[in-house]
């Protein structure tokens, strides 16, 4: 206790805030980790270590594994426990434990929505019961609650609209990206699929004949393609959208190849389908079907789609 006291003593600002937090919550965590930030070389140093310590198994990527490993969703139990918390559910009988595990999955264990929710049940003093029947019915009502007695008052929605706002305002392109991917499996979109539009590809036509065939000719919009055509301005969107928080990103190695893959959680994607209009929805549910049709001609063959909004 001294070593430590000495050690804060020493430090000043947000890093002794820091160290004196990790040493009075200590019994709450099962670890707490240290980064040296004093060059870039001692970061990838300690990134390397807690992806050892931690046998995160990725060797040719630890820095992305210790990133994906703090950024992984919250312990069910710990879910729960927030939920349970912010509630104020005194001695849940089995029943309201089986609906408070129901509500932290609809909410894919995001410890936002999680407090919110909570906030919600206490303030409106419902049972979970009947949260989950409301979110159900009325999704988009329940993710614009603002809670007054919490910490954070801002809804769920209306967090992410300043990132949603602030990325349309650097780049239409970007904006319209990040709408198809909402439209797209949120857990996990290939860079190979968006590389796709890049590439010609045999199709058959309905008279049995193949034919190469581009992106354009799929129906895939023109700037979409030169988007992807340019390399260094499609990272540029994909780094935009992750410092707004909007997509995560991770590389996995199959055989010999990286490949990078995107994802949205899950109300990211809800909350980025809701705000947009009619039009934007429709353009950009068909875009994501016009990219899978490229990228997988023979599954598309006798696909049709057509879109109800």
């Amino acid at each position: 206790m001294l070593e430590m006291y000495s050690l804060i003593r020493r430090t000043e600002g947000k890093t002794q805030l820091a160290l004196m937090f990790a040493f009075q919550e200590r019994s709450k965590y099962s670890g707490v980790f240290f980064f040296d930030a004093d060059s870039e070389t001692t970061l990838h140093e300690d990134f390397a270590r807690i992806h050892d310590d931690l046998d995160l198994g990725c060797p040719k990527d630890k820095v992305g594994a210790v990133k994906r490993w703090f950024d992984s969703e919250d312990d069910p139990q710990e879910s729960k426990s927030l939920l349970i918390s912010r509630a104020g559910l005194i001695n849940p009988n089995e029943k309201e434990l089986r609906d408070v595990d129901i509500i932290v999955e609809a909410l894919s264990h995001l410890p936002l929505a999680i407090e919110q929710a909570g906030a919600f049940i206490r303030a409106r003093k419902c049972s979970p019961a009947t949260y989950i029947r409301q979110f159900e019915s009325q999704r988009e009502r329940i993710l614009k609650f603002s809670p007054k007695l919490s910490s954070y008052n801002k809804s769920v929605i209306t967090t992410w609209e300043v990132s949603f706002k602030r990325l349309e305002a650097d780049s239409s392109i970007a904006a319209k990206l990040l709408l198809i991917f909402c439209f797209l499996d949120s857990k996990r979109i290939s860079e190979e699929l968006m590389n796709g539009v890049t590439e010609t590809v045999l199709k058959m036509d309905e008279a049995g004949n193949e034919n190469e065939t581009i992106a354009e000719d799929n129906g895939v919009n023109a700037d979409l393609v030169d988007l992807m055509m340019n390399p260094d301005d499609f990272d540029a969107t994909i780094e935009r959208m992750v410092a707004l928080s909007l997509v995560r990103e991770h590389t996995e190695t199959v055989g010999e190849q990286d490949t990078r893959i995107f994802s949205l959680h899950p109300l990211v994607a809800y909350c980025g389908r809701s705000r947009a209009g009619q039009m934007q929805k429709k353009e950009a549910a068909e875009q994501a079907i016009c990219l899978l049709s490229h990228a997988f001609p023979e599954w598309s063959r006798d696909f049709r789609y057509n879109p109800v909004f």
